[in-house]
């Protein structure tokens, strides 16, 4: 590959010239100086960059041709979630930075970008998921060579702590009871479907996608008490079969045969012929009805506004979540609850509820014994340390012992 520098009529400093190895289009770069011995340096620079494959041709890309391609290119490989969950965060870039180049998206820029989705009320874990996103989209530009590298960006770290809080049965029933206060068009199918929620600890995109028969869809095995779930619709993009809760199974089996078609949970649009109603008027309508029921979440001050969250479809997933963490091992809980680390399990689901905790302790010292509490701990060391000593002296090494 030659790379030939020459100096235009009407412009100031030289150009470099090369034949694209690919297209064999002629390619043209202004080199950024009248000196035609710079101009020379440059250009052997730019054949370095050519020939081992680390030149990136084009920088001054605009954001909107970076989307444009972004949404041609990258998200038809990703779930209908995430893919939602892309143009969220882009949305929300254009609102508060509108960049005109994706090259201006540097450090400065994206930290001024999070302290304004802060103002704006979001909470640490949305500003957390949009740098993620963000990240994960300029390190595929990278990839594309659409620019020279990612920018280095912090994401807030106090975000452990839960945007709700799990729902108490007689708090659900309230939720129930609102449904008919609502302006629904069919209250049995809004009953039918936080019923499910309940029970299943599905999320909510995972509730309106489930079907009774169709695989390509997340499908429901009756027999095997299973939800089979398909590459595509699965977050981490992998064929899965997973365990449903027995009381969601008995929800199920309790429906007519006739009736096992289609979607498993059927909603009726706001008109005859109307279409199903979509995942986010769904979310809306269900923390309508747990507004209207008045069960409050959670409660954040910021900027001088309270500002107060109800009751939402994904606490109800917390709920089933808390429910089971106390009847089934850490990795079962992983498995029940489809995460795809288990940390995330451990995070907010294991050891997360510290009074219930104190209070069961307490509970089971003081059934254990009426001693005070020194005595308890004397007793318990004593009969502790006797057993130890005649362990030692009646068992025998054998089959299965270790003696270490």
């Amino acid at each position: 590959m030659n790379i030939s520098v020459y100096k235009p009529k009407d412009r100031a400093n030289y150009m470099a010239q090369w034949s694209d190895p690919i297209t064999g289009r002629l390619v043209r770069k202004s080199t950024g100086t009248p000196v035609k011995r710079d101009a020379e340096r440059i250009a052997g620079q730019l054949l370095k960059e050519l020939e081992s494959g680390t030149y990136h041709n084009d920088v001054r890309i605009t954001w909107e041709a970076f989307r444009e391609r972004f949404d041609d290119e990258y998200l038809p490989g990703v779930t209908n979630s995430t893919a939602a969950r892309y143009r969220t965060v882009f949305n929300t870039l254009e609102r508060h930075i509108n960049p005109k180049l994706l090259a201006s998206l540097n450090e400065s820029t994206l930290s001024r970008f999070q302290s304004l989705c802060r103002k704006d009320g979001n909470s640490e874990a949305t500003i957390k998921a949009n740098v993620v996103h963000l990240h994960a989209a300029l390190n595929w530009a990278v990839e594309q060579k659409l620019i020279p590298r990612a920018p280095k960006m912090r994401a807030p770290k106090n975000t452990g702590k839960m945007k709700g809080r799990k729902i108490t049965a007689e708090e659900f029933d309230r939720m129930i009871e609102s449904v008919s206060k609502m302006p629904v068009r069919n209250p049995a199918e809004w009953e039918f479907l936080l019923r499910g929620l309940w029970w299943s600890g599905l999320r909510l995109g995972e509730a309106l996608n489930l079907h009774w028969t169709d695989p390509n869809n997340i499908c429901v095995d009756l027999e095997n008490e299973l939800l089979i779930i398909q590459a595509h619709a699965h977050k981490k993009q992998e064929y899965s079969e997973t365990p449903m809760a027995p009381e969601f199974v008995d929800m199920l089996k309790a429906v007519p045969d006739d009736q096992r078609e289609g979607y498993v949970f059927k909603l009726s649009g706001p008109r005859d012929k109307s279409p199903r109603p979509i995942r986010e008027t769904v979310s809306a309508t269900i923390t309508a009805i747990g507004t209207k029921a008045g069960i409050k979440v959670s409660e954040t001050k910021r900027a001088g506004k309270l500002k107060v969250k109800y009751a939402s479809a994904h606490d109800l997933r917390r709920s089933f979540g808390a429910r089971w963490s106390k009847l089934v091992m850490p990795t079962e809980l992983k498995e029940l609850m489809r995460h795809a680390d288990i940390k995330t399990t451990m995070d907010f689901y294991v050891g997360q509820d510290a009074r219930e905790t104190a209070k069961r302790l307490r509970a089971v010292s003081a059934h254990s014994s009426t001693h005070t509490p020194s005595e308890t701990a004397d007793s318990g060391a004593m009969d502790s340390t006797q057993s130890i000593a005649e362990s030692r002296v009646t068992e025998k090494p054998g089959r299965g012992s270790n003696p270490d």
